[in-house]
């Protein structure tokens, strides 16, 4: 991709993982049971959602 800076090609191309442990004990909030959870009671809906033409 010529278009790109090597900067913005590594930002699309690499995992990036942060650590939001900070973020959620300063607002004092849990953040929630997690993807995997949330993703299986929303799959009927991506299903439908990316099937449909």
């Amino acid at each position: 991709m010529p278009e790109l800076t090597d900067h913005q090609h590594e930002l699309l191309s690499t995992d990036h993982y942060y650590d939001s442990g900070r973020i959620w004990r300063q607002v004092r909030q849990h953040p929630g049971p997690g993807f995997a959870s949330r993703f299986a009671r929303a799959v009927t809906w991506y299903r439908k959602a990316l099937t449909t033409v």
